[in-house]
């Protein structure tokens, strides 16, 4: 799933947020887990700036990652 909404605040100032939710299973040894190494839930904040004369642009952007699963290692020697 993904939600993507792009605002124009000002004539000069942009305004990006989006949100992508991944379900990612996968099966080890018959049973069905959550992929490791893959965060559910990610995100992106992005601020876009451009001069009035449009030789200047700055773009801050900021990158979310929720929690990822770890691999179990305990059952292994």
């Amino acid at each position: 799933m993904l939600t993507d909404v792009q605002v124009a605040l000002t004539r000069t100032l942009d305004l990006k947020l989006s949100y992508r939710f991944y379900d990612v299973r996968t099966t080890y040894d018959h049973v069905l887990r959550e992929r490791p190494f893959t965060p559910a839930h990610r995100g992106l904040i992005d601020l876009a700036y451009i001069s009035r004369n449009a030789k200047w642009r700055i773009d801050g952007t900021l990158n979310i990652f929720g929690t990822a699963r770890l691999p179990d290692y305990f059952a292994q020697p």
